[in-house]
């Protein structure tokens, strides 16, 4: 068990109290085990300045997850469950990352909770960097992997 407050799901002991929160969302077919080689150097890096509180819960349905006993379970229900999930872990604010499925997750958190999101990284990218009509805008490509990557600048973009 974690010393930390952990979600079931994957679930790695946070060394850095002071670690950013990181939601990771999988896709399909998948599951929360997608995310495992990765998880020693999200939460342990070198610098701890680098590190993350990890949380990777798994997709209603998906992989290791049963069936939902109700209908509804689309990716804005997800969202709305995954911000819940984080509050109750005691996350205000934090980033969320996902593919495939896990890229509407993300986004979806960030339409719905623009405030408490540090930002998103999406593999691969929802829209072109070029989002806002303004050229001010949020998106921009992550050099190593081409994802797109929200960066919450204090305003939406009104597009």
């Amino acid at each position: 068990m974690c010393p930390a407050r952990c979600a079931p799901g994957t679930s790695e002991r946070w060394r850095h109290p002071t670690a950013t929160p990181l939601l990771l969302t999988h896709g399909w077919p998948g599951s929360f085990l997608e995310f495992e080689g990765a998880l020693r150097s999200l939460t342990d890096p070198s610098d701890p300045d680098d590190a993350f509180h990890v949380v990777v819960p798994s997709l209603p349905g998906y992989g290791f997850s049963g069936k939902p006993a109700v209908t509804g379970w689309g990716v804005q229900r997800i969202a709305r469950a995954w911000a819940e999930l984080a509050s109750r872990l005691g996350y205000e604010r934090f980033v969320a990352a996902g593919s495939d499925w896990g890229t509407s997750v993300s986004t979806m958190l960030a339409l719905q909770s623009p405030e408490r999101l540090l930002g998103i990284h999406l593999v691969p990218p929802l829209a072109p960097p070029d989002a806002c009509r303004d050229g001010d805008s949020p998106f921009s490509v992550c050099g190593s992997c081409g994802g797109l990557v929200f960066l919450r600048t204090g305003r939406p973009c009104d597009r």
